[in-house]
């Protein structure tokens, strides 16, 4: 079984600065894997605006989102203040609503208050009553996402019923 060869972090990020810029989709993607993959979403933070959006077209919403969740709240928030409104509305609905909270939390308030209102209001109002609560209580690391059962379902059908919404 062959492995991917050992590059170096940096070298990684400079690959894929390249890949965007050349429009290589394909090698974008697989770079950014990569840096999940190594642990290294950090470097992430080193990407400029347009590099970041140019990369979300290539990853998809979601991918970035999953990308943001592994960095520091801090860094998250920095490169959301590097998007367009709209994009980072869009990131922040990918994320866990829990995590979102902590990240627009450390954006600047009227920009986060710009992103709240173009997400979609559901969205938007879990965020919202999340960050009621200070950070290291019970209220601010729950999330308000649950599954609820029937309390008479057998053990099989609720795992079965688990997996289909998981």
């Amino acid at each position: 079984m062959s492995s991917a060869p050992v590059i170096a972090p940096d070298d990684v990020l400079d690959q894929l600065r390249a890949a965007i810029q050349a429009a290589d989709v394909d090698q974008a993607r697989a770079l950014a894997r990569r840096l999940l993959d190594d642990d290294a979403a950090e470097l992430f933070e080193d990407l400029d605006a347009a590099q970041l959006t140019e990369l979300s077209s290539f990853l998809g919403d979601e991918t970035l989102a999953e990308l943001l969740s592994q960095i520091t709240d801090e860094a998250a928030a920095d490169i959301l203040e590097q998007l367009p409104v709209e994009q980072a509305a869009d990131l922040l609905e990918e994320i866990d609503p829990d995590d979102a909270a902590d990240i627009i939390a450390q954006v600047d308030d009227e920009y986060s208050e710009d992103i709240l209102v173009a997400m979609e209001p559901a969205d938007a109002a879990e965020i919202r009553e999340l960050m009621a609560y200070r950070p290291d209580t019970a209220g601010g690391i729950m999330t308000p996402e649950f599954v609820a059962m029937a309390p008479s379902l057998r053990a099989d059908r609720a795992v079965a019923a688990l997996r289909r919404v998981a």
